[in-house]
């Protein structure tokens, strides 16, 4: 009941008031904090702060709640988070990117956006879940999930949202975890032999083989050897957040099959009053964007990097950022991969994504991984489907931070822009989007038309992201692979 009564006062306040630090709940602050103390392996740094957060709260596993006593300590408590939030945030920069997007200018091509209603019979593939089998953060193993308990929580998203899905655990250096759970596979959620592979160079390997003899030897190669070796896996390999401290520029991927482009909620905006100063993923989305410049065909892929829970984030970090496969089958999904049919969704907000091209001399539509041969007028068209979007996380203590957020950030401030590139990451059309006038059964569709002159090389991919005013920053909400041209 208590979650209930601030999350409705919260909504009723919203047409009032901006928030301040000193209004926030404690949940919001709490999950503030460990969010600002996650570091970039997805590690929790354990301090004073982060001792006492456990000390005086209590968190229930099994519904993702913060238990609060209102007492003396909680007080204290609160305003130490207080203070460390408010601190950490003089440090940090404007947004570089709202910035340059800010001076950007007009589209060069007319968008045109029009509201439908979709009803996407895709599926997700969620990648990059560690369970407590991998060992770190060992003192916080009271925020770690089982590989049977992660696929429980899996099969309650994809029900809640009467989909389907593929599963992959991707433990540090064992797949033990697979064999824990694939009887627990069924027509909701296939379940996928993997690993995360490697020390200083890491890979997701999707669906390998059982008893790979180089499974536990990954921590003896890094960048181009590490791609060469993990080939013996046979499954779908993956260069994973490579932009990080380990740098793995897209010159050292070779024949890797997939570049994790987005990783981890922990590094994205959403919910963060404090953005990171550095984004890794922005980086590595620059890297990819750079190998498809250079001729190569990496399928993008997200990866949540589940390693433990923030309270009251549980879901959302467990499967956030997603991928989604508009159309195909699950048995063929290490196909689907290779051949890059998949978006990527960084939130439950966000819409499933899906582009289609097809030039009008012929009307042949083809989709994300397609090659399109042709010349002239080329039509794109790419949907955006909020019929999912609909369905609420299911933790209380999850709607109160997501009610503060708004808040926080003055959501009214918001506009969502929709933005189109070619095979040099030139901008090549966009359009400004109102996110009011969209979700639920109100979903979009958006078009352009160019001119492609015969025999030239190209593609055509979309990423939609989320401009706060505000805030001066903007956030991913998906993006597309691409369609190939000529």
């Amino acid at each position: 009941m208590k979650f209930l009564v601030i999350f409705i006062v919260s909504l009723n306040f919203t047409s009032l008031f901006a928030a301040s630090l000193e209004e926030a709940p404690l949940e919001w602050l709490v999950a503030q904090s460990l969010m600002q103390k996650t570091d970039e392996d997805g590690h929790v740094v354990q301090d004073k702060l982060v001792k006492e957060i456990f000390e005086v709260t209590s968190y229930d596993a099994l519904n993702d709640e913060l238990k609060i006593s209102p007492n003396k300590r909680s007080q204290d408590l609160k305003r130490k988070l207080q203070l460390f939030l408010k601190n950490s945030e003089q440090r940090n920069a404007v947004d570089p990117l709202f910035t340059k997007w800010k001076n950007e200018g007009s589209s060069p091509i007319n968008v045109r956006t029009k509201k439908v209603t979709l009803k996407s019979n895709g599926f997700y593939f969620f990648n990059h879940i560690h369970t407590n089998i991998s060992q770190d953060n060992d003192s916080l193993k009271f925020l770690k999930i089982s590989p049977s308990k992660t696929i429980d929580l899996v099969k309650g998203f994809v029900s809640l949202r009467d989909t389907k899905a593929v599963a992959s655990l991707t433990d540090h250096d064992t797949d033990r975890g697979f064999d824990q759970v694939s009887h627990l596979s069924d027509d909701a959620v296939q379940i996928k032999r993997g690993i995360e592979w490697g020390g200083k160079t890491h890979m997701c390997l999707i669906d390998i083989k059982k008893d790979w003899e180089l499974l536990s030897k990954g921590r003896e190669f890094k960048h181009e050897e590490s791609i060469i070796k993990s080939r013996s896996s046979e499954g779908f390999r993956i260069a994973n957040h490579p932009s990080k401290k380990d740098d793995f520029p897209h010159t050292k991927w070779l024949d890797v099959d997939g570049v994790e482009v987005w990783n981890t909620i922990m590094e994205d905006a959403a919910f963060r009053k404090i953005p990171l100063k550095k984004s890794n993923n922005r980086a590595a989305l620059k890297q990819w964007a750079l190998s498809l410049k250079a001729g190569k065909r990496h399928t993008a892929v997200a990866g949540s990097d589940f390693h433990f829970t923030i309270p009251c984030l549980r879901d959302r970090s467990l499967h956030y950022p997603a991928n989604y496969f508009p159309s195909g089958s699950r048995d063929d999904v290490k196909t689907l991969l290779k051949e890059g049919k998949n978006s990527i969704i960084t939130m439950p907000t966000a819409p499933q994504l899906n582009i289609k091209a097809s030039f009008s001399e012929d009307n042949n539509w083809l989709g994300m991984g397609d090659n399109l041969k042709g010349k002239g007028e080329l039509n794109v068209l790419l949907s955006a489907d909020f019929s999912h979007s609909k369905t609420r996380m299911r933790s209380a203590c999850y709607n109160v931070i997501s009610s503060f957020t708004k808040l926080f950030t003055f959501w009214k401030k918001r506009r969502w822009e929709v933005r189109f590139y070619n095979i040099n990451n030139e901008l090549i059309a966009k359009e400004t989007i109102n996110p009011k006038k969209f979700g639920g059964e109100k979903s979009f569709v958006s078009g352009f038309k160019i001119q492609i002159p015969a025999g030239q090389k190209d593609l055509i991919r979309a990423e939609l992201w989320t401009i706060n005013k505000k805030t001066s920053s903007v956030d991913l909400l998906g993006m597309t692979n691409p369609i190939y041209l000529n």
